[in-house]
């Protein structure tokens, strides 16, 4: 056969027949092809590559099963369809090769690639790359593939790392680098523009925020005023507090948690935006040392955290409640959605502190101490159950070492014919393939026994624990004693009548009344 080749990639296909070794022998395979934006603009497309690996597999009698082409798909990853339903292919063992043109069409990453080639080989099912020639039959094949994909892979990083270096000097220039505009402002000719009706708001939001100090009450505000963000939803204070702090609105913009001038024009003057900024780190610090609760509080409505805020009277006095952060909770708009919004820092932080102080003492703590003794006496049943079948498994895993011991013996000691030999040798893997699956069944078990020990509750320790708490919680500040509460507290679920608390050392939960209280 004449010999084929395309003169400007280098691909060519031996003008030798056929192996004797591989005539008559029928291969199914898969094609794949890929393209990115990259290569489309090089020419190597899609109709280019299928038809270059057609040729091949008509010279190598080769039979298609199915030709996958993915389009515009970085090869970085595996998150393409077409590539998953080629792992589907090899999985199933409906072919009995992959083909591709080049290396990195398939992949351009190491372990991915090292993970693929395990699959494949698990399965039987080879790999064929026209540029490189690669076999993966042989340990040289195999090296020189490693080798291809690891430059393959350098090369991906490199790119990466020059678009990552650009995009950092467009930054540093004050130019944008894309994305969607923030509210209140429009791209023209790839520069932000204030856009007049959105930008009224965001005065209006910095307006209303140094005077209320509040997110809830600016979103309030705008919700009398019928004001609504892009996607026509009232306003919530995870956006309104985002608005005030991206410094876009001062001229600035950031990029990778860095902050550079702009060439836009500001909405806001830099010395509201720094207004504003003191007023979120005061209001953000005293939260933080004054909420006993925070990060522990959930609201049992919406399973949402419930974060420390607080509200000013006309008297200049600051009351401090725990806010649910349920986005269509915190509107005034949406107040019906969540029936609990907010509660008072003394209405769930007292009566935890209380609960927890009692249980150093013998009658409050004794229902959980029972619990616990109940927990523990079913775990060493079942670690009994488990003993038991470790030991069977070891018995099991002797007895069939002796048997192999036994063939063993016979095949080195008897003349054996050839028939029987042979039958010997097979019952041998046959015995070593049962050794391994009950040391593995056994290697498990002994894993979950171990794993389970560790569930067991120490009571001892937790009541000293409990006990140290009592005594020393009343002269602790907020900011330690919010310490010792997350040593024992796991989470809380806030109800209208009582609270649903988990503690880390128990592993059911327990309620805790409320008195009632004023919405």
């Amino acid at each position: 056969m004449a010999k084929i080749q395309n003169q400007r990639i280098g691909v060519s296909f031996p003008s030798s027949p056929l192996p004797e070794k591989d005539k008559g022998k029928h291969f199914t395979v898969d094609l794949y092809v890929r393209v990115s934006t990259f290569s489309q603009l090089e020419g190597d497309s899609l109709e280019e590559q299928e038809s270059e690996l057609r040729k091949f597999c008509d010279y190598r009698g080769f039979k298609i099963h199915r030709i996958y082409c993915e389009e515009a798909k970085s090869g970085g990853n595996t998150r393409r369809p077409e590539y998953q339903k080629l792992i589907s292919d090899i999985e199933n063992r409906k072919v009995d090769a992959v083909v591709v043109k080049k290396l990195d069409r398939l992949s351009r990453s190491l372990l991915d690639f090292e993970q693929l080639m395990v699959l494949m080989q698990r399965h039987e099912v080879e790999f064929m790359s026209l540029r490189e020639n690669f076999d993966t039959t042989t340990a040289m094949g195999k090296a020189m593939l490693r080798m291809a994909l690891v430059f393959a892979q350098l090369e991906r990083e490199q790119t990466a790392e020059r678009i990552s270096d650009v995009m950092q000097y467009r930054a540093s220039q004050g130019l944008r680098n894309g994305g969607t505009p923030p509210f209140g402002y429009r791209v023209v000719e790839k520069t932000l523009v204030p856009y007049s009706k959105e930008k009224e708001v965001v005065e209006l939001v910095f307006k209303q925020y140094l005077v209320t100090h509040s997110t809830l009450s600016v979103a309030r505000f705008l919700a009398d005023l019928g004001l609504k963000n892009r996607q026509n939803k009232p306003w919530d204070c995870r956006r309104i507090l985002d608005m005030l702090q991206n410094p876009t609105y001062k001229g600035d913009h950031r990029w990778k948690g860095q902050v550079f001038p702009g060439t836009h024009v500001p909405i806001i003057s830099a010395q509201t935006f720094e207004q504003v900024q003191n007023f979120i780190r005061r209001r953000g610090a005293l939260n933080k040392s004054e909420a006993l609760l925070q990060k522990l509080l959930f609201c049992g409505h919406c399973n949402k955290p419930m974060t420390p805020s607080y509200a000013i009277n006309h008297s200049k006095i600051r009351y401090y409640y725990y806010l649910c952060l349920n986005p269509q909770g915190n509107t005034a708009t949406a107040k019906a959605s969540c029936p609990f919004k907010r509660v008072a820092f003394h209405v769930v932080e007292d009566p935890i502190i209380a609960y927890l102080a009692s249980l150093a003492s013998d009658i409050p703590f004794r229902p959980i101490g029972n619990r616990i003794q109940m927990h523990n006496d079913a775990i060493t049943q079942k670690e009994l159950t488990m003993a038991t079948a470790i030991a069977q498994l070891n018995d099991e895993i002797v007895k069939l070492k002796v048997k192999k011991d036994r063939y063993f013996d016979m095949l080195m000691t008897q003349t054996l014919l050839s028939q029987e030999r042979k039958m010997g040798t097979e019952r041998l893997n046959e015995i070593d393939s049962e050794i391994r699956q009950l040391q593995a069944a056994l290697h498990k078990k002994e894993f979950e026994k171990a794993s389970l020990s560790e569930t067991k509750i120490e009571s001892t320790e937790f009541r000293f624990d409990l006990a140290e708490f009592t005594n020393k919680h009343a002269n602790y500040d907020r900011k330690h004693l919010h310490i010792a509460l997350k040593h024992f507290i796991k989470d809380i679920y806030f109800h209208d009548s009582h609270l649903t608390m988990s503690l880390k050392s128990l592993p059911w939960s327990v309620d805790i009344p409320l008195p009632k209280h004023p919405p």
